[in-house]
Formats: C-alpha cells, structure tokens, sequence
C-alpha cells in the first residue's frame, strides 16, 4: 500500500470531470470554475443577490449558453 503518495489525474488535471463535460461554457466558465468561485464570487456570476434562489427553469431556456452546445 502506498499511504501519502498522491498523484494528478492526468487527463482532468485534478478537476474530477472530464474533458467532454469540461468543454461546455457557461459565463466563460465551466463546471469545475463555477464550483471553485467563492460565495460572492458566485453570487454576482448567477446574477447579483438571491439569484441563487430563483428556479434555474425560470433562468435557462432553450438555446441558452447553458443549453448544452460546447464553446
């Protein structure tokens, strides 16, 4: 057994998602981005105070940066 030694997924570089769900955008960040934003941060990314509490159906509709199509 090897306890201590860590190692970085090469592929995802340690972000624990991959490549192809990397690859979609959304505000210029993907997944892993948005997930590493400090509340603030993330607050204002979603649209400024109680965004966050707004249902995402209301947000996001088809054809929307977030409708899937990889930039």
């Amino acid at each position: 057994m090897m306890a201590g030694v860590a190692t970085v997924c090469e592929e995802c570089d340690g972000k624990r998602f991959q490549a192809d769900v990397l690859r979609y955008k959304f505000g210029g960040k993907n997944i892993s981005e948005v997930l590493g934003l400090p509340v603030e941060e993330a607050e204002h990314f979603f649209g400024g105070e109680g965004a966050a509490s707004t249902p995402a159906a209301t947000r996001f509709s088809p054809g929307s940066p977030m409708s899937g199509s990889a930039t």
